[in-house]
C-alpha cells in the first residue's frame, strides 16, 4: 500500500456497515469495546488510480479508528492515541503518505501531534476541499444566478482551517459581504483573518457572531465545523437558503431537510473516474469521493514524498492541487446530499423561490 485515507465512523451505523453482527449487541458493550480495545480496521482497498507521467497504477487503502465521532470529542487523548496508533500502523504496512479525513485532522492539531512521532508524510485535504467548497458557491450562484456582490455568505466554523480558507477564497473572488460565525473564545483569530481578508477586497463587509441563530440572514450558508452533533436547525435558515455542508459528520439537522423551500448541498464530494474505494460511503456514485480523500489521490499520483498540507492550508496550496486535480479529470460530483442527488426542477424551483422574495 502506497497510501491511506484515515477516518472514523460518524456513528454506528457506519460501523454497522462493516460489522452487520454488532446491530445484535447492546449500544453500550459496543461502544466500550470500540473504546477499550478495539485495533485500527483495515477498511477497504482504492483502486484504479493512476500515476501522472507513467500510467502504472498504485493502490492504497482506507483505514480507520474505531471510534465514533462523539466518543472521539469526548475522549480526545483516547482518540489521539488511536490516531497516533493507526498512522503507525499505517507506516507498518508499507504506506508512504497518509490523508487525515473528518475529525482526525483537527483532533490532531491538523497533524501537528503526529509529524515528530512517526515517519510519514501527512496530508489533512484542507487545499482541495476549500477549494471544492467554495466551487460548490461560484457554481450554483451561477446557476441560480445570485450576485456575489449583494449575496451574504455565513461560514460556521469559520475559525477553522477550511472555513478560513474557504473565506479567503470567496473574499480573493469578489465576494462582498461575510459573517464570520465561530466560538465565542476563538473571536481573537478573525483579527488577523480580517486584515487578510481586506487585503484581497478592501471594500468587503464583514460580520463576526458566535451565535447560530445569526445565520437567519444569510443566503449561502457554509458549515465546516467539527461538532459532533448537528448544529443547524431548520428554523436557523431563511427562505430560500442555500446550505453547503462540509462537516463530517454533518452539521445539518434532519428536519432542514423536511423544508422544502431550502437548498442543502453536500459539499465536500468531488468525482473521481474509474477511482474505487470499495466501501459505501453513501455518495451518489461508486466514483465519489471525499475532497479531503481526492487531496490523498492527487498527492500519491505525483509520489508526493514530503508533508503537504499541516494544520492550514495557504491559497498557494490551494490553486496547486486545484490545478492537479483537474489534470486527472477530477471535478465536482454531481450536487447531492444525504437524500440522494438533487434534481434540476430543485434547483429551479429554489432558484423561483429566491427571486420570488
Amino acid at each position: 500500500m502506497e497510501f491511506a485515507f484515515l477516518v472514523h465512523p460518524r456513528d454506528l451505523s457506519d460501523v454497522f456497515k462493516k460489522y452487520p453482527l454488532l446491530k445484535f449487541f447492546p449500544v453500550s458493550l459496543t461502544e466500550f469495546f470500540l473504546l477499550k480495545f478495539w485495533p485500527p480496521v483495515f477498511v477497504a482497498k482504492i483502486t484504479g488510480l493512476k500515476l501522472v507521467g507513467g500510467g502504472n497504477s498504485t493502490n492504497g487503502c482506507v483505514l480507520s479508528i474505531p471510534l465514533t465521532a462523539r466518543q472521539m470529542m469526548e475522549n480526545r487523548t483516547v482518540a489521539s492515541k488511536k490516531i497516533l496508533d493507526a498512522t503507525i500502523f499505517a507506516k507498518n504496512i508499507g504506506v508512504k503518505i497518509i490523508g487525515l479525513g473528518a475529525l482526525t485532522s483537527s483532533l490532531s492539531k491538523g497533524g501537528l501531534d503526529l509529524i515528530d512521532k512517526v515517519d510519514i508524510n501527512i496530508t489533512t485535504g484542507h487545499a482541495y476541499t476549500a477549494y471544492n467548497v467554495t466551487k460548490n458557491i461560484f457554481e450554483l450562484c451561477r446557476i441560480l444566478d445570485l450576485d456575489k456582490t449583494k449575496i451574504t455568505v455565513a461560514i460556521v466554523g469559520a475559525a477553522g482551517s477550511i472555513g478560513s480558507t474557504s473565506a479567503r477564497v470567496l473574499a480573493r473572488a469578489g465576494y462582498q459581504n461575510l459573517l464570520l460565525v465561530d466560538l465565542e473564545r476563538k473571536r481573537h483569530f478573525f483579527e488577523k483573518l480580517e486584515s487578510e481578508l481586506r487585503n484581497f477586497n478592501s471594500g468587503i463587509n464583514i460580520k463576526f457572531s458566535h451565535q447560530i441563530k445569526d445565520i437567519i440572514n444569510a443566503d449561502v450558508v457554509i458549515t465546516a465545523t467539527n461538532a459532533p452533533e448537528a448544529l443547524v436547525e431548520a428554523g436557523d435558515l431563511k427562505v430560500g437558503a442555500i446550505v453547503v455542508d462540509d462537516a463530517q459528520p454533518s452539521d445539518i439537522s434532519e428536519n432542514v431537510f423536511e423544508r422544502e423551500d431550502v437548498l442543502v448541498v453536500s459539499a465536500g464530494v468531488v468525482h473521481t473516474p474509474n477511482i474505487e474505494t470499495h466501501f459505501n460511503f453513501g455518495l451518489a456514485d461508486k466514483f465519489d469521493n471525499f475532497c479531503c480523500l481526492a487531496e490523498l489521490l492527487i498527492l500519491a499520483s505525483h509520489k508526493w514524498d514530503k508533508h503537504y498540507i499541516i494544520d492550514r492550508a495557504t491559497l498557494e496550496s490551494v490553486d496547486e492541487i486545484a490545478e492537479w486535480g483537474e489534470a486527472l479529470g477530477f471535478h465536482l460530483a454531481k450536487f447531492q446530499n444525504p437524500r440522494g442527488l438533487i434534481s434540476t426542477e430543485k434547483l429551479s424551483e429554489i432558484k423561483r423561490i429566491i427571486h420570488q422574495k
